[in-house]
C-alpha cells in the first residue's frame, strides 16, 4: 500500500540592486507536506492554515544574497 501526503508549496522571488547597480533575482520554493507526522508544538497535526502561516513566515524571513555573478567572481580573485 502507497500513501501519498498533500504537498503545499510557496514559490518565493526576490530582486534587488547588487553593488554595482545590476538588478538580481533570487528564488526558491518553501515547501511542506499535510501529513500525521507534520506536528505544531502541541503535538497536533498541522492543518493547512498553519502550514500555509508557517511557509509565509519562512519566506518574509528569507533573505538571499544579492550579489550579482560578476561581482562575485571578483571577490574569488
Amino acid at each position: 500500500m502507497r500513501i501519498t501526503f498533500d504537498i503545499i508549496k510557496k514559490r518565493v522571488r526576490k530582486s534587488h540592486k547588487c553593488a554595482c547597480g545590476l538588478f538580481v533575482y533570487r528564488s526558491t520554493t518553501f515547501e511542506q507536506t499535510v501529513n500525521p507526522f507534520n506536528k505544531n508544538s502541541m503535538g497536533i497535526p498541522k492543518t493547512r492554515a498553519e502550514i500555509y502561516a508557517e511557509l509565509q513566515h519562512e519566506a518574509d524571513c528569507w533573505n538571499p544574497d544579492f550579489t550579482c555573478a560578476r561581482c562575485q567572481a571578483e571577490k574569488k580573485r
